[in-house]
């Protein structure tokens, strides 16, 4: 249901009077009572820990309220994202405070082996970006070099993508140093939609390349059209050295000359775009920008990494 309903969001923000969320906010609420009645399950077997399952229990409910309430009065659409904007910050308090306040056990390695497979789903939908525009473009112009660029970059992208999320020692230090575990949990927000925007940034592609064939008129530009790939990357790379940070505390020369080889070749890639190289082949010199980080950490990344982890334990 919240699937089906974000088409007609997206409709309705860019009608820009009232927000359509009626399916959306259902399939929502009740995937959340789902929670509650897992809470509950805990708060009923877990004595121990009821002042926490409690406070779970009690921020959903809230919530959830709160987001029936907003698609039955039906406000204004500024005033219904503001409305909405208080709801999420409310959903997202009541873990702080839980498990602030009072805590649950839970176990560092599996925490981030969780949060590892949903970035596998999200990356896989990149694969799933990458074949959506390939199918979109050869079934207008076949098999053209574009197509094969397309193809190679979005594959390069996705699995350097993959390949530098598990460079993170996300379970060695949330093991040691549970404290750091809300930054790294919430950080991930924008780094999953991150990933996500790249693979719709694969689809613009593919309507770009095929916008002589399409039934509707394609207004963006090159730079644009490289920008959908190149911006979401920046954000995610650089999400991604941020939760770094915040789990080792350490971002030495290393780091520093990785993050920077990152950024220029993102940035290369739109400048040729802009200088007027295809859109495609600038993507492909984009898609290349994770592999700086997998050689950096490949060559000495791993020991940097494997010393901080070390420093903890003596600490």
């Amino acid at each position: 249901m919240l699937a089906l309903g974000t088409p007609a969001i997206f409709h309705s923000i860019e009608e820009g009077e009232h927000l359509d969320g009626m399916v959306l906010v259902m399939g929502y609420v009740i995937m959340r009572l789902g929670l509650v009645a897992q809470w509950y399950r805990a708060y009923r077997d877990d004595p121990e820990h009821r002042p926490t399952t409690r406070a779970y229990i009690v921020t959903l409910l809230v919530a959830q309220v709160g987001w029936v309430v907003l698609v039955l009065l039906d406000p204004p659409l500024t005033r219904a994202i503001a409305f909405a904007v208080v709801l999420l910050i409310l959903e997202l308090s009541g873990p702080v405070v839980a498990e602030g306040r009072w805590g649950t056990p839970w176990h560092g390695h599996h925490i981030a082996e969780r949060y590892g497979l949903l970035a596998i789903i999200a990356l896989g939908e990149g694969v799933v970006g990458t074949i959506g525009a390939l199918q979109v473009l050869t079934e207008s112009v076949g098999w053209t070099t574009d197509a094969v660029v397309l193809l190679i970059s979005g594959v390069v992208l996705t699995f350097g993508m993959w390949w530098t999320y598990f460079m993170m020692p996300s379970g060695d230090v949330l093991h040691r140093r549970r404290d750091r575990v809300f930054v790294w949990g919430y950080g991930h927000i924008p780094l999953y939609a991150a990933i996500a925007a790249v693979g719709a940034g694969l689809h613009v592609f593919a309507y770009y390349l095929d916008k002589e064939h399409a039934d509707f008129e394609v207004k963006i530009g090159a730079v644009g059209t490289v920008l959908t790939v190149a911006a979401p990357l920046a954000v995610y790379s650089l999400g991604l050295f941020a939760i770094y940070y915040h789990l080792t505390r350490a971002f030495d020369v290393q780091h520093t000359w990785m993050a920077s080889g990152t950024a220029a070749i993102i940035l290369a890639g739109v400048g040729f775009a802009a200088g007027g190289l295809s859109p495609v082949w600038a993507l492909l010199i984009v898609s290349t920008a994770p592999v700086v980080t997998i050689v950096g950490y490949e060559t000495v990344g791993a020991r940097l990494r494997e010393e901080k982890i070390a420093e903890m334990d003596a600490a």
